[in-house]
């Protein structure tokens, strides 16, 4: 009650357009601190403090889907003693991977994953091929971004398919940033999520969602049996039981889901 009186009573003295850029500045300061639009570091986005936990769980096998230049598999490969495998569909990024990773504990193939085995179009900025944006869903660029674009046909997998390659192994970590595509990537790992063959999820959540029409709940609902977190810079944040209005938000986030068996 005191909580309510105490919202009514600012939004009847602060609820004023002349305020608008004020209040837009507290709103950018509050989900910087819980842990969304912190990207600018693997430091500040909780990459690094995430993989520095993942060590201690003493990972066998990282998969790395939309590896882009390999920045996320290199920090893997210098923090952990896994054995990572990357997965890049951009033909020209993928020999930007090639070239900045040589390591014995990695793989690279040239492929998207998603939903079902087949090709896809890749949509990347017009002129700017091998963006860090490139993605499945052309709404990310008629939608989104709202800028020409251009497209490349890949090759596209399901996880589901590849399983026999990993042996028994379990799947330490499924690593998704594939602008607006990881619950297609997710649909694809059906039997190797009700195997209970990965252990942890760590997928971007972002405005490219908004694309895809893949909500923070889509995500929760398909993942039945791992427990959600958001990554913070030196934390996670458990997301479970959270109210909508603190967890359907299109911007910048990694999130962190931990089977509950592990």
């Amino acid at each position: 009650m005191l909580a309510n009186n105490l919202y009514q009573w600012y939004a009847r003295l602060f609820a004023k357009p002349a305020l608008m850029s004020f209040h837009r500045l507290l709103y950018r300061l509050a989900i910087r601190g819980m842990g969304i639009m912190n990207s600018e570091t693997d430091e500040i986005s909780g990459e690094a403090h995430f993989v520095r936990f993942l060590k201690s769980k003493n990972p066998k096998l990282i998969l790395d889907v939309g590896a882009n230049e390999g920045q996320f598999a290199q920090l893997c490969l210098r923090l952990t003693e896994a054995e990572v495998i990357s997965f890049e569909p951009h033909p020209l990024t993928f020999k930007k991977l090639l070239k900045n990773i040589q390591n014995n504990r990695w793989k690279g193939f040239e492929m998207g994953l998603g939903s079902e085995n087949g090709e896809l179009e890749l949509f990347d900025h017009a002129g700017q091929a091998g963006s860090q944006h490139a993605s499945f869903q052309q709404g990310v660029f008629t939608e989104v971004h709202q800028t020409a674009y251009e497209t490349h046909r890949v090759a596209v997998k399901t996880l589901d398919s590849l399983a026999a390659d990993f042996g028994n192994t379990h799947i330490d970590l499924l690593k998704i940033d594939v602008e607006g595509f990881e619950l297609e990537v997710l649909k694809g790992a059906k039997q190797l999520l009700q195997n209970k063959r990965i252990r942890m999820i760590m997928f971007e959540f972002n405005s490219m969602n908004i694309a895809s029409h893949a909500s923070y709940t889509s995500f929760e609902k398909l993942l039945e049996g791992y427990d959600l977190y958001r990554l913070m810079p030196n934390d996670f944040y458990p997301l479970q039981g959270e109210n909508f209005l603190f967890k359907e938000i299109f911007a910048f986030q990694n999130l962190l889901a931990i089977h509950r068996d592990q």
